[in-house]
């Protein structure tokens, strides 16, 4: 198989020194919305008030059902999506202040190259362009994808499978990106002097010394968010749009393109978000995942009408010559990507010089939850009251997961897979723009696996970012 030149490697390495190098105002502490006093709210349960304003939930406290779980989910969201230009209004179409949770760390920042230690709290996944504007970097084209010095993409897969192609394509043949973020409690914990986590040597002598991995909790009792980690899917617009902007959070990106191995540059649409949060509550986290009303049809039903990201109703196939260092079969072969095939992983990869990305037909497999679907409805409701501009009235909570007995840190196991029990609900859970080919499981039954950097069973606390940590370079 041909090697490409170290252009696509170089351009990676280049972009994570860029990360550390040019910064936005340094945020010294965790961004929060000092807006406690808001009158803008909605009761979103008997006993339950969500609040419209910035200050991220610590615990959820006891979750006597899935209502209340569903509404703290809601809180999250409303806080982490608050505008850090507090002369803005939530969620207002095209604005260019970042929000709460675009102030938290990228992977790629917190965990450079050769076990090195990431640069302060508050810098930024950033590049500084010509017009010295500041632009996120986005170079996975699948969840957990980074770049291999081969030809192809190393795709490790949204969630599963493992060993298959698992970019996503949208509407207008462009593929979904990802990235992912962690909060600042997390940044604290992963490079305090004791651990320095972000090398992967610290992880394994630790926990071959016998002790685990204990991630922050969350705890209202002293003021401490805990740890945090968000991962979000964009679209990548076109020019011009053919989606309404002013129903998507929307941000400029530089892409570092699969295909080419270049950077450019591009408009992105926020499509989906999952938000996971370790408390004294819930020590084995919760869950929470929402996505954009327009990605897929609400029901499993195939409908005659309507346009949608992620799925097409006039759908035709599409047959296509992939060369065989992109094919599956790792031989010439002519594709066909059939239209009635919904949720199936693409027959081809992505990689310098090879084929293009193109639609991939989703639907979704489990219906949202009707008790996902009245706490949506009540606070979109709400959402269009207060702010009848916001484009958060069109993103909708999938689901959350979460612990009715939680099993607590000290009974955690070394080892992998972890222990969840009780856990709700009882039913698949799947964002249609992130667990795509992995819709009859949760997320859980992946992290119960995470590990920490160099693919051993040593538990990582449920958190996959700890496994991308590398050792530093031996002389």
């Amino acid at each position: 198989m041909k090697k490409p030149s170290f252009l696509l490697v170089g351009i990676v390495l280049m972009s994570i020194i860029l990360f550390a190098s040019f910064r936005n105002k340094k945020l010294t502490a965790e961004y929060v919305g000092y807006t406690l006093n808001s009158t803008n709210s909605c009761v979103c349960t008997t006993f339950d008030t969500i609040y419209f304003q910035g200050n991220v939930p610590h615990d959820s406290g006891v979750l006597p059902n899935q209502t209340t779980a569903n509404c703290f989910a809601w809180k999250e969201f409303i806080a982490l999506n608050w505008p850090t230009d507090l002369s803005a209004s939530f969620g207002n179409p095209n604005s260019k202040s970042l929000v709460a949770w675009e102030t938290y760390m990228t992977k790629e920042v917190l965990l450079p190259p050769n076990g090195q230690a990431p640069p302060p709290w508050g810098s930024k996944h950033i590049i500084l362009n010509k017009s010295n504007s500041h632009k996120r970097v986005l170079m996975h084209s699948s969840k957990f994808t980074n770049f291999s010095d081969t030809i192809t993409v190393s795709e490790t897969g949204q969630a599963a499978p493992g060993n298959a192609p698992n970019w996503l394509g949208a509407h207008n043949n462009t593929n979904v990106w990802y990235e992912v973020l962690v909060n600042k409690d997390e940044y604290d914990y992963i490079t305090d002097p004791k651990h320095q986590f972000y090398n992967a040597d610290k992880q394994l002598s630790w926990t071959q010394s016998g002790k685990q991995i204990h991630l922050p909790q969350g705890n209202n009792a002293n003021d401490t968010i805990g740890a945090m980690e968000i991962k979000a899917a964009w679209m990548e617009l076109s020019d011009p749009p053919t989606v309404d902007v002013d129903r998507y959070k929307t941000s400029e990106a530089i892409l570092l393109d699969p295909i080419t191995g270049k950077q450019r540059t591009a408009a992105i649409a926020l499509i989906g978000l999952h938000i996971i949060h370790k408390t004294v509550s819930q020590p084995t986290w919760i869950w929470a995942t929402f996505e954009h009303i327009d990605n897929v049809p609400l029901s499993t039903d195939s409908p005659s009408s309507g346009s949608y990201n992620l799925y097409d109703v006039s759908c035709t196939n599409k047959t296509m010559k992939i060369p065989a260092a992109y094919s599956k079969t790792k031989t010439d072969t002519t594709v066909t990507i059939n239209c009635n095939d919904a949720n199936v992983s693409p027959p081809y990869y992505l990689g310098l010089n090879g084929p293009e990305p193109t639609q991939i037909q989703v639907k979704r497999e489990t219906p949202l939850d009707p008790q996902s679907i009245n706490v949506n409805t009540t606070v979109q409701t709400a959402i269009k009251k207060y702010y009848p501009n916001s484009v958060f009235q069109y993103y909708e909570l999938v689901d959350v997961i979460w612990s009715s007995n939680p099993t607590y840190d000290q009974d955690q196991p070394d080892k992998t897979p972890l222990k969840l029990t009780s856990m709700n609900p009882n039913n698949n859970v799947a964002n249609s723009s992130m667990e795509t080919f992995a819709q009859a499981s949760q997320c859980i039954d992946c992290h119960k696996f995470a590990s920490i950097a160099g693919k051993r069973k040593n538990a990582s606390d449920f958190s996959f970012v700890l496994s991308s940590a590398t050792s530093p370079v031996q002389d």
